[in-house]
């Protein structure tokens, strides 16, 4: 998590920076933190390697999502309802999907990464009810 901070500061406003970069920022960074909240329960409830590498999937696959969301909300939000200054990364001139890749198309992205969240969660033998619930709001977020 700390290198994907360190990258995103390192980042901030270079114009040497793309996709591969935003990538490894958001996977070592958003997605390393949701990833740790569904993978150390799963170790330490000592549960079978191939659940852990399901559950470990599905939250980088949800902090993509989270991110993808989180950078179109930071466009297109209501400051008033999301609690946080609106048109903050474009203004900080921060590297986010919305300007590598426009919003069209972080929505299909953010289509596909809870597309591969349901997938997964899918293949559990367990009711991951609470988990599918909560990968679908963040995607339907709207403000």
């Amino acid at each position: 998590m700390i290198a994907g901070q360190a990258a995103d500061l390192y980042y901030q406003g270079r114009e040497d920076a793309g996709k591969r970069e935003a990538e490894f920022i958001v996977v070592h960074k958003t997605a390393m933190m949701l990833r740790s909240a569904v993978t150390v329960p799963a170790i330490v409830a000592d549960l079978d390697e191939n659940i852990r590498a399901l559950l470990d999937e599905f939250g980088k696959q949800f902090g993509i999502l989270f991110q993808l969301t989180d950078d179109m909300l930071d466009v297109t939000g209501d400051f008033a309802k999301l609690g946080k200054s609106i048109g903050k990364d474009a203004e900080e001139n921060k590297l986010s999907y919305v300007q590598l890749y426009g919003m069209d198309e972080c929505a299909a992205l953010a289509d596909h990464a809870l597309l591969l969240c349901e997938q997964l969660l899918g293949e559990l033998p367990y009711d991951a009810s609470f988990l599918l619930a909560l990968a679908r709001y963040v995607r339907g977020r709207e403000a």
